[in-house]
């Protein structure tokens, strides 16, 4: 029966028999040529190499002959092409999940959480370099922590994500990591001046901070969260980048004055609450500073919160020089994330 099912399998192809020392130099040289065949495997015995080539091998690189090759298995495009979700429910697939070094984090409507093992296997077979697939229950508590529950792969959910060249270690079912920010986080990085004081309200494992650190020559960077296991993840994550000039902080943000010197440059990261921390911030900035406010914002409501930003800072008894807000991605059918820049006297 195992070798019936192995026969199954293989394919006919005309094939360029070459020694295996020529292989590599052979292959680029049909593959060049746009000869190569890509659907199958190349074949291999003790002294040669096969190589499947299609009717286009003309070039003498090689013995023409015959073989069985095994197909190359590739991945289906989209895991909603494999899931087990019955066909009247498969446009309801989320089409988007959140990759985080080897984990994949979706999020399933309530109508399709029973089949939430077979989106994990199907994920999985679409991602096969992934390790573990969650679903997100939503972002729970104080520490702004996702509630995550493993439906595919291993349940160790502790991975490294690059960005931009820089590596986090993190577990994202113990601290908070969107990698949707990437982009956010490179820009505002762009801005910092030589000699800035930075201070990031709330840290993280540290993309902000590390990436500020790294790319800008700010005097230093203050990096607090209330999370410890977000605070001990940024000191491990400083030494993985051999990062220096960052000073992590375990704190709540409303206890930050008094204890930090004033900053030139506050990055506000707490999307769904960030504006009820505006008035600290303004206690912590420096006349002629910046401050990116990241809020959740329904899209009619953009131009009301605007004027509430501005009505903040004016009550704080600041002047706002200039306030942009920035789409930086969507949200939700009626929400959207933006950042508001703010320069203040």
């Amino acid at each position: 029966m195992r070798i019936r099912r192995i026969a199954r399998r293989m394919v006919r192809s005309r094939c360029v028999r070459v020694p295996k020392a020529q292989a590599e130099q052979v292959r680029r040289r049909l593959a060049f040529a746009g000869a190569l065949r890509g659907d199958l495997r190349p074949g291999r015995d003790r002294d040669f190499v096969y190589l499947p080539v299609s009717g286009a091998a003309r070039e003498p690189v090689g013995t023409l002959c015959e073989r069985d090759l095994e197909p190359v298995r590739k991945p289906p495009e989209s895991y909603r092409e494999t899931a087990g979700v019955p066909s009247e429910l498969r446009k309801g697939l989320p089409r988007a999940f959140d990759v985080i070094g080897k984990v994949l984090i979706i999020k399933i409507p309530d109508g399709l959480a029973q089949y939430r093992r077979e989106i994990g296997k199907a994920l999985l077979l679409a991602r096969p370099e992934a390790r573990s697939v969650a679903m997100d229950r939503g972002v729970q508590g104080e520490d702004r922590v996702r509630d995550l529950e493993v439906i595919a792969g291993e349940p160790e959910l502790e991975t490294t994500h690059v960005e931009h060249g820089l590596r986090f270690l993190l577990d994202p079912s113990k601290v908070y990591f969107s990698p949707r920010l990437a982009t956010e986080r490179s820009r505002v990085a762009g801005l910092v001046r030589e000699k800035e004081a930075v201070l990031d309200m709330f840290a993280g494992v540290g993309p902000f901070s590390i990436q500020i650190a790294k790319r800008a020559r700010p005097s230093v960077v203050r990096a607090a969260d209330i999370n410890p296991a977000a605070v001990e993840y940024l000191k491990r994550n400083l030494r993985l980048n051999k990062v220096s000039g960052v000073e992590p902080m375990l704190a709540d943000a409303r206890e930050l004055p008094g204890k930090v010197p004033p900053a030139d440059r506050i990055v506000m990261n707490l999307p769904h609450s960030a504006f009820g921390f505006l008035p600290v911030a303004l206690e912590l900035l420096r006349p002629g500073g910046t401050v990116h406010l990241y809020e959740i914002v329904a899209r009619e409501g953009l131009a009301r919160r605007r004027e509430e930003v501005a009505a903040a800072v004016e009550g704080a008894g600041r002047e706002l020089l200039s306030v942009r807000p920035r789409l930086v991605r969507g949200f939700s059918a009626s929400e959207s994330h933006y950042v508001f820049d703010l320069w203040i006297d």
